[in-house]
């Protein structure tokens, strides 16, 4: 059985992106200054393309991290000792600031930023018991 999970996205943060790309990419047409299109509509198109393909599955063995054109991470989750609930603001494959921290293997983490936590939390407690699992305080 393989469990799905969409990742949660920062609205505010995406559409000022989607809204500075695309009102510069329509600028530069209207001038006429073809490299500035050029340049700004594949970034456009690469990062509405990572918004709609950012994703986690939890297969039977496997954690696997999608995020648009780049290379799957796969995780084994025998390996992921800690689940943490963070904020963190580094570059990851998460698009929203509501992130979970993963620690797997010796000294190594992600941030994911699954839509639906408590559940993506919960399959993978189902997966592997051993997971340490620290939430928020709210």
């Amino acid at each position: 059985m393989n469990n799905s999970f969409r990742s949660g996205i920062s609205w505010w943060l995406a559409g000022f992106v989607i809204f500075v790309l695309g009102g510069t990419s329509l600028l530069t047409l209207k001038e006429g200054t073809w490299v500035g299109f050029v340049i700004n509509t594949p970034i456009l198109v690469w990062f509405i393309h990572m918004l709609l393909n950012t994703y986690y599955t939890i297969e039977a063995e496997t954690l696997i991290i999608t995020c648009g054109i780049f290379p799957k991470l796969r995780i084994p989750i025998k390996d992921i000792h800690h689940i943490k609930e963070t904020r963190n603001p580094l570059s990851s494959p998460a698009l929203s600031m509501d992130r979970l921290e993963i620690k797997y293997a010796q000294r190594k983490f992600v941030l994911i930023s699954p839509k639906h936590k408590n559940d993506f939390i919960d399959a993978m407690l189902t997966k592997n018991s051993q997971i340490e699992v620290k939430r928020s305080k709210k």
